[in-house]
C-alpha cells in the first residue's frame, strides 16, 4: 500500500508503466500471465470507475472493451 501522503504520485507512475506495458502485449513485444490479467481486469473497473467518479470524462466502454478483449487473446 502507498503512504497516504504519496498514493496518487506512486498510482500515477505504475499506471503510466501499465499503460506503457499494454501497447508491448498487443504488439507481441511482451506477455501477459493469465493472473496479470485477471489484475489487469481488476484495474480496468477500477479505472472505469475512477473516470465515473468525474462524470464530465466521457469513456467509450465500447473501444475500451474490444480492447480488453485483444489483451485477453494474448494472456498466457
Amino acid at each position: 500500500m502507498n503512504m497516504s501522503y504519496c498514493r496518487f504520485h506512486n498510482t500515477n507512475l505504475a499506471l503510466s508503466d501499465c499503460v506503457y506495458t499494454l501497447d508491448d502485449i498487443i504488439e507481441g513485444e511482451d506477455t501477459i500471465s493469465r493472473d496479470e490479467f485477471i489484475a489487469l481486469k481488476n484495474l480496468y473497473q477500477n479505472c472505469i470507475s475512477f473516470l465515473e467518479f468525474f462524470s464530465s470524462v466521457d469513456v467509450d466502454i465500447e473501444e475500451a472493451n474490444e480492447m480488453m478483449a485483444r489483451l485477453e487473446e494474448v494472456a498466457r
